[in-house]
């Protein structure tokens, strides 16, 4: 599941990776909108290896990622912090991925 502020899921995934042209320098930049935006994911994933891969992923393509391993710290660092994008594990010690989904809604 992949929660976004702003847009739908598969809205921001795709145009995260769009080449963007600059009226200033009349360029086109090839890197991610992520490395130009700060772009800031909260991966909740418990399998280690799992969440280790997004992570690297992820920040291979610019993205700042923070990761929890439970739900319950996957709730914490989302009230105390601002992303852009949240994906999120269903099974989950703790508050499982619905639960999760539905505090971070209200």
């Amino acid at each position: 599941m992949v929660l976004s502020r702003d847009r739908g899921a598969h809205g921001v995934l795709c145009a995260l990776f769009q080449p963007a042209f600059s009226s200033d320098t009349g360029e086109w930049h090839h890197g991610s909108i992520a490395e130009r935006l700060a772009v800031k994911v909260l991966v909740v994933e418990d399998e280690k290896r799992v969440a280790a891969a997004l992570r690297r992923g992820l920040e291979a393509e610019g993205f700042a990622v923070d990761v929890a391993l439970t739900g319950t710290d996957g709730d914490w660092l989302a009230q105390e912090n601002t992303y852009d994008v949240i994906v999120l594990d269903i099974m989950l010690p703790g508050i499982n991925g619905y639960r999760l989904c539905a505090n971070l809604r209200d």
